[in-house]
């Protein structure tokens, strides 16, 4: 899920409401790639956190305090602890069009901006005074990055400008039709909106074009440009007027998504009182390393149970494989029967001969309802069975062994995973799989206290 443009204008307005003007109590590292702040404003106390993870870069309000999730402090830690703590949070600024985040504070040791910069793999976090950073959780060095260094003592440069694409107010009805009418080829009309206008992500792109032509996977020469540019002036008005309709997707108890907007082309849309509390039941509330290990838990106990029963039918298989001797009973069974049908009486249970003379006789059990010569038809049905199950046994074993790989490797990812989204993903993946039987939820953000999230 897309933490995007649209999302961080509706966090920005809700955390100026919530924090500007309150006191940072405490600062702190949740772990390696996320900072914490505990902020006295509104007559309480609040937890924000910043996150520049590769994978689910964000900043939101938590519910739950806050806790250190590192021993040794970084040296951004250190300066934040030393010139924030104690000091008030002014404002807090988002450039248009742009996923970053200024936090203006002010206290006793000066004026800073904490730049949150939520870019998924170029995420970062620096803290900046009179315009040069002082220290960042990722430091981009001339290797990196010739262009844009982020090192302490240079000058903060502000992300640069998507020149490819146009501001949504630019947009008009001709813009689109012309746009849509150079898609020759069944391409989704979204694409074209993600790639031309500011702000639009691919959750935010799907909605317009479902709402504009009643599917969001329309082909573009199908969507009707006016159709199109009344939705997109809509939607865009609403956004310009702060108007926020904060929510999840939620289906089979697994929270699938988030946005600032009513999503319509995907079941499952629930309302939340605000993004804060979107992204929080999304995301969880990372309160510390001991709280991943308590949400790995479950999702354990499905994949190891997965893997054994995954393993006992692989060792079944290998049996199959290595004993031939029911096929031969098998075969020699209605060879018998076809051997000494006539001396078989009819409505027998039982028969018994010698198949090979150094070798007791074969006891043969009977349909009393077929004749002898049914019988050994039907012995030869099974061992047609059997036999051709034997040619698919290699194929079945490659599978299934396959299969118990790719269950290994969701136990390494999930024992190495360090955040909620990484556990979700394995949860997801065991879902997909049919493992997963509705046991609660963590990739949404549930924190796993018990409670499913609805």
């Amino acid at each position: 899920m897309n933490f995007d443009v649209v999302t961080l204008a509706a966090v920005v307005d809700e955390l100026n409401t919530a924090l500007a003007g309150g006191k940072i109590q405490d600062c702190l590292e949740i772990g390696q790639d996320a900072i914490g702040f505990e902020v006295y404003g509104g007559h309480r106390r609040q937890y924000l956190l910043i996150s520049a993870d590769s994978q689910a870069a964000r900043l939101h309000l938590v519910d739950d305090k806050l806790r250190r999730g590192v021993e040794t402090p970084s040296p951004l830690g250190l300066l934040l602890r030393r010139n924030v703590e104690n000091a008030r949070i002014d404002s807090f600024q988002q450039p248009p069009y742009e996923r970053v985040v200024e936090i203006r504070i002010v206290g006793a040791e000066g004026s800073f901006s904490l730049i949150a910069e939520p870019m998924d793999r170029r995420s970062n976090i620096l803290l900046v005074q009179d315009g040069l950073i002082m220290d960042c959780l990722r430091r981009i060095g001339p290797h990196d990055n010739r262009v844009r260094l982020s090192l302490p003592g240079h000058t903060y440069v502000p992300p640069p400008p998507q020149s490819s694409k146009i501001a949504p107010e630019t947009v008009t009805v001709d813009l689109l039709a012309g746009w849509l009418q150079a898609e020759t080829s069944a391409r989704p009309a979204w694409r074209i909106l993600t790639e031309r206008i500011l702000v639009y992500s691919p959750l935010l792109a799907r909605e317009t074009i479902y709402r504009a032509a009643g599917r969001f996977d329309m082909p573009a020469a199908k969507v009707d440009p006016a159709d199109l540019f009344g939705i997109i002036t809509e939607m865009q008005a609403s956004f310009s007027a702060h108007d926020w309709q904060p929510g999840i997707i939620s289906s089979d108890g697994l929270i699938s998504g988030y946005a600032a907007y009513e999503v319509t082309h995907l079941p499952g849309w629930q309302r939340m009182e605000s993004i804060n509390g979107a992204l929080a039941a999304y995301y969880g509330a990372p309160i510390g390393i001991e709280a991943y290990d308590a949400a790995k838990v479950p999702v354990f106990a499905v994949l190891n149970e997965a893997r054994e029963k995954l393993q006992r039918k692989l060792d079944a298989l290998h049996r199959s494989e290595r004993d031939p001797a029911e096929r031969e009973r098998l075969q020699h069974s209605g060879e018998l029967l076809l051997a000494y049908q006539y001396q078989i009486a009819r409505g027998a249970t039982t028969f018994s001969a010698q198949y090979d003379f150094d070798q007791p006789p074969l006891e043969i059990k009977l349909d009393p309802t077929l004749t002898p010569l049914e019988n050994a038809k039907q012995y030869f049905v099974e061992y047609d069975h059997a036999r051709r199950a034997m040619a698919e046994v290699p194929a079945l074993i490659r599978a299934a062994q396959q299969e118990l790989d790719y269950l290994n490797q969701l136990h390494s990812d999930l024992t190495l995973a360090g955040n909620w989204p990484e556990i979700g993903e394995v949860q997801a993946a065991l879902h997909s799989g049919g493992y997963w039987r509705d046991q609660g939820q963590v990739q949404a953000g549930a924190r796993f206290k018990g409670v499913k999230s609805t």
